[in-house]
């Protein structure tokens, strides 16, 4: 879906209805992507993978698959990762699908004055209308907070039988977490 994958080298062997993946190595975009690991064709599909992947900008790939259009937020991530799976279909490899992302990077949000002053104003008809109140106030906490100021992201997403979680994913900066 447009996201480039450049200098994709892979070193590994196939034997009887095995791969294995000494390395496979590709850019994507600014960033890189290392994958070690095994994968098993049959008598079903097995997957096991280890990898890094370092200076990938979520913001570029989500805008390259057509997912959004964002402009002003940039989010980088890094990460040494390991997945797995098994199954004799795509349903089944998605339901025993099982991964630990420990992710640091990256948050950037450059915010317009017109967007500083509709949280404003926002923020003052909440006193007049208190069913935008939750809103106008995490509105008000991320531009005052985080707009044009370089912040981290930390935390561990993992997949679990197929559902994605996160533990104690956070963006933080010298004045606020969240």
């Amino acid at each position: 879906n447009g996201i480039p994958l450049r200098d994709v080298a892979i070193e590994g062997e196939y034997k009887k209805k095995k791969i294995k993946i000494n390395k496979y190595f590709s850019k994507i975009n600014e960033g890189d992507l290392i994958i070690i690991g095994n994968i098993a064709l049959a008598p079903e599909l097995k997957i096991d993978l280890n990898g890094r992947f370092n200076n990938i900008s979520v913001t570029t790939i989500l805008n390259q698959s057509q997912k959004i259009k964002w402009k002003r937020l940039n989010i980088k991530i890094k990460s040494d990762f390991t997945i797995n799976s098994e199954g004799k279909n795509d349903s089944e490899l998605i339901n025993n699908l099982n991964a630990n992302i420990p992710l640091t990077g990256l948050f950037y949000l450059n915010a317009t004055q017109e967007e500083r002053f509709g949280t404003a104003l926002l923020k003052l008809l909440s006193e007049k209308i208190p069913e935008i109140n939750n809103i106008s106030k995490s509105l008000d906490f991320i531009l005052t907070n985080y707009a044009d100021i370089p912040s981290r992201i930390g935390g561990l997403v993992t997949i679990e039988n197929g559902i994605l979680k996160t533990k104690d994913l956070h963006i933080s900066n010298n004045d606020a977490k969240m």
